[in-house]
């Protein structure tokens, strides 16, 4: 039945400008804390990388992060506390936890530009612009051999019609000679066969977020069936429009699929 949805909102798709939705990149976001392994083995250093995208492009002063790390907690604010969390020596995009034996949290406070002020008291940071970015994912220490591993993304592409192309960082896919239907564009991940891993007897259930800079992606997220989606929207000729999908398995793993094209 979602496929058959899915083939009819492609068929439909429109070229009017939609209202924005959660999809729709308008705002300065983080789409994911990536790691190499969700799950750490006892003692072993992890690097924890930003995903995010400012529309408005680099500024003067630049972005500014701040990392911090805490035991896992109930409440995810208290890592920003100066009684329950401490600031790791990162101000870019990426920090190196130190090896450890038991779950933590790691949190980030983002500034498009200029650097974080933290209020440890509150647990909120700040930017001289108003509040922070403030996102926190859980690094897992598990010393089983059969530790959680990130899913990963085969194909990520653009769909029109019968055609299928794959979407990527730099190169901008245009929109092929088309009438009616044909027209439609829409998006579509592929997952690595080895994604969905067994626990407890069952494969684990994947889930796809995609958002756009440009129009709407129609659902933004996908959680059975093909992970396939419709984007609506215009762009001035020429425009790219940039796309990205986020995968996670439910664990803490994680893959992230970008592209552009000109619709």
């Amino acid at each position: 039945m979602r496929r058959a949805a899915v083939g009819l909102a492609l068929a439909l798709g429109a070229c009017a400008e939609p209202s924005p939705s959660e999809s729709t990149v308008r705002a300065p976001r983080v789409f994911a804390l990536v790691t190499a392994t969700p799950s750490a083995e006892p003692g072993q250093e992890v690097t924890v990388e930003a995903v995010w995208y400012d529309p408005l492009g680099p500024r003067e002063p630049p972005a500014g992060f701040l990392w911090r790390v805490c035991p896992a907690l109930q409440d995810p604010r208290g890592c920003a506390l100066a009684s329950q969390g401490s600031t790791l020596d990162s101000t870019g995009p990426s920090a190196r936890l130190p090896g450890a034996t038991m779950d933590r949290d790691v949190y980030l406070a983002l500034c498009p530009s200029g650097v974080p002020s933290l209020d440890p008291l509150l647990g909120h940071a700040r930017c001289a612009s108003g509040p922070a970015l403030e996102t926190l994912r859980t690094v897992r220490v598990d010393p089983a051999p059969t530790r959680n591993h990130n899913p990963s993304i085969e194909r990520f592409q653009l769909v029109q019609g019968a055609t299928r192309r794959a979407l990527g960082p730099t190169t901008v896919l245009a929109r092929e000679p088309c009438a009616g239907a044909d027209c439609a564009l829409g998006l579509e991940l592929q997952p690595s066969p080895d994604s969905a891993e067994t626990v407890e007897g069952s494969p684990e259930r994947l889930v796809v977020n995609f958002f756009t800079t440009v129009g709407v992606v129609e659902p933004s997220r996908v959680d059975s069936g093909a992970f396939r989606a419709v984007w609506r929207g215009s762009a001035p000729d020429g425009a790219a429009v940039r796309v990205w999908a986020v995968l996670r398995d439910g664990r803490g793993g994680v893959a992230v699929g970008e592209g552009r094209f000109s619709p």
